[in-house]
């Protein structure tokens, strides 16, 4: 540390000797000359109240809010500062343990504040910000003395799509401790521009569906659609020739209200379009309480308006097809296993697992036993770089206690009496370079954890007997239906590891909550098993829907598959499959669990009774059924409807029925 406080005194000095210290710090030092930054005491600048509104009111920035609460546990267990950039260096966000945050107030490291170059000299925000890549710089690395007794490691935020620079993210503390190793900042900010990419395509899913259906409102005026980054999501051509601008620039709203709470159904403010300052009428698009995009309506005198063309047309056709989500009303179907969906929440599981097929970061799959975890990892596997290499799935619930070490990380020759001379390779030296798929990741034994933990950490394993450790290139997910969270407050998982892990967790939602997906996946299955038997019973459909619907699937996906196997294997005789021939079925799953109930059934008595097919009859049943439903629902139609599974003109058209 001694010999760069003497570079640093000797360039400073302007003795004309090249500093001996790494590039990146050299080249920053040479800028900061030039810029005329003080070498004795850094100087943020503090943007007057217009200006941070113009560089600071990014509503991209919201996206992060979900991701505090981890970032903030990272700042408390590595015992430092995280702060968030823009990319002029503009900072915010801050946080960390209290000390620090005192720290952060004497150096003003505080929310509007510009730590760029040009104000602060070579720090590791503004180093990253100019080179475009992560850097770390420690101590008297840093061109300011005030700044000397501190380190700070900065990565990269992309946008997405385009890649280019957004913001920066920063861990800073005392030089009296280690600092941390940038692979921790380069997790974070992978960890961000994934969270960005997620929210963003489904904000912009939300906006196209929004403008759909409100476009009829903008007949005559010229406008433009765009997302919370300025992104041009809709707009004429003629607006574009107009203006000498692409959909690739973005639309810069200037002086808009700071609070969602305080902002305006309409605003009048100056935007930036192209090379051209406009005034426009802008309307804000919220969902959940956050500002999603903008409707700009441009003036009357745009010469694109009096052409009479009709600017309701919709063309969408230069936006990337990475940044168009799915309808959740149309079904998604892939080539992996058996992903087939149109519910919100199951969509959006998919939409994350693409997102998370863009990276190497660690997946956790959240969800109930049954509900298709290692389908998702397998498409997350193919639809990765790794695709070509190795998936391979382990039960950590299945693996003997003893045996578990050998198992994933192998062992050398001659370690055990009796064992091959050979050794054998663990499961991590078996997926190099593919991905591993660990499930039941909550039974993994508690002193394996540590172990699995420096893998993820140190990319290398020791296999039990080796004197040297083995680098592996392995991307981990792993799965459970328990929660870790819950489980590492009780001490029977490590924080450590959950947090290593829950980097890109995805939740997959049970059968229960995708309501028209139990229809799809049944008659999926059913297509499926009737092509391997070469048996295509006539089924009554109208009958078997409304008992699918009012069964809970407790075992999920897996168990309607099994009764959807089951149903069509021992009705091969029948001239037609009926609803009591699915009863029977699930009168024997409800034997099976205490947890599968009919809404109406209040008790297993009143179970095996409703499920007994000699003494139902269909109709009466499914008059009931709906009687139940209009009770829960406290009559209202439309929660009746959802409740049964069905449309409402169909609820309606049974009650008609029945009247009759």
């Amino acid at each position: 540390m001694n010999d760069i406080i003497q570079e640093w005194e000797n360039f400073t000095l302007g003795n004309g000797v090249k500093p001996r210290v790494r590039n990146d710090i050299l080249k920053s030092w040479e800028r900061c000359k030039k810029y005329g930054v003080d070498v004795e005491k850094h100087s943020p600048l503090l943007l007057p109240s217009q200006e941070e509104n113009l560089n600071l009111d990014i509503d991209s920035f919201s996206f992060l809010q979900p991701l505090f609460p981890l970032l903030r546990m990272q700042a408390l267990d590595f015992d430092c500062l995280i702060a968030i950039t823009s990319s002029e260096g503009v900072v915010s966000f801050v946080d960390g343990p209290e000390r620090f945050l005192e720290k952060a107030n004497f150096y003003k490291l505080v929310i509007g504040a510009n730590w760029s170059e040009k104000y602060c000299g070579c720090t590791a925000i503004g180093a990253a910000i100019e080179e475009k890549k992560p850097v770390s710089v420690i101590g008297p690395e840093h061109y300011c003395a005030s700044l000397h007794d501190i380190w700070c490691t900065s990565a990269i935020i992309h946008k997405p799509e385009s890649k280019e620079l957004f913001m920066a993210l920063t861990m800073i503390g005392d030089l009296a401790h280690k600092p941390i190793p940038i692979s921790v900042a380069i997790t974070n900010s992978s960890l961000i521009e994934s969270k960005l990419a997620t929210v963003l395509y489904a904000d912009r899913a939300y906006l196209y569906s929004w403008f759909i259906e409100k476009k009829g409102l903008y007949k005559t005026s010229p406008f433009l659609l765009i997302d919370s980054l300025g992104t041009i999501l809709h707009c004429t051509k003629e607006i574009l020739a107009e203006f000498q601008t692409t959909p690739l620039e973005l639309v810069v709203i200037r002086n808009r209200p700071r609070s969602v709470f305080n902002q305006p159904k309409v605003f009048e403010s100056d935007i930036v379009l192209g090379k051209t300052v406009i005034t426009a009428l802008i309307e804000p698009i919220l969902n959940q309480n956050r500002i999603i995009g903008y409707l700009i309506e441009l003036p009357h005198s745009f010469s694109g308006a009096s052409s009479g063309r009709n600017v309701k047309t919709l063309d969408f056709s230069y936006i990337s097809s990475k940044s168009q989500k799915p309808s959740t009303e149309t079904q998604v179907s892939v080539s992996v296993g058996s992903i087939i969906g149109k519910s919100t929440a199951f969509v959006a599981a998919i939409e994350e697992a693409k997102v998370a097929a863009q990276n190497d970061l660690p997946v956790l799959l959240l969800g109930e036993t049954g509900t298709g975890k290692e389908v998702f990892a397998k498409f997350i596997h193919q639809k990765s770089r790794r695709s070509k290499e190795t998936f391979l799935a382990i039960n950590c619930a299945a693996i003997p206690k003893e045996l578990v070490v050998s198992e994933l990380f192998g062992f050398e020759g001659g370690t055990f009496t009796g064992s091959s001379k050979e050794g054998r390779k663990g499961k991590f030296l078996l997926a190099n370079y593919g991905t591993i798929f660990l499930d039941e990741i909550g039974e993994l034994p508690l002193e394996i954890q540590g172990t699995l933990l420096r893998v993820l950490e140190e990319f290398e394993i020791f296999p039990i007997g080796a004197k040297n450790p083995i680098p592996v290139d392995v991307r981990v997910i792993a799965a459970t239906n328990k929660d870790l969270n819950l489980l590492s407050q009780k001490g029977l998982f490590r924080k450590d590891l959950f947090y290593r892990l829950n980097i890109f967790p995805i939740y997959l939602p049970p059968l229960r909550d995708r309501g028209k997906d139990i229809e799809l996946l049944f008659m999926y299955f059913v297509e499926q098993i009737s092509e391997k038997l070469q048996f295509s019973p006539p089924i009554d459909w109208d009958g078997i829907l409304p008992v699918l619907y009012s069964y809970s699937w407790p075992g999920n996906v897996r168990e309607l598959k099994n009764v959807a196997f089951r149903l069509i294997a021992k009705n091969l005789q029948n001239k037609l499959i009926k609803s009591t021939d699915l009863l029977s079925i699930l009168n024997s799953a409800a034997n099976e669990t205490q947890e599968s109930r009919l809404p109406h059934v209040q008790n297993q008595n009143e179970m095996k009774l409703s499920l007994d097919p000699n003494l139902l009859h269909y109709k009466k049943y499914k008059k009931e059924l709906i009687v139940s439903a209009l009770e829960k629902s406290g009559g209202n139609m439309s929660v009746a409807a959802k409740l049964l599974g069905v449309h409402r003109s169909t609820l309606y058209r049974n009650l008609k029925k029945f009247s009759s």
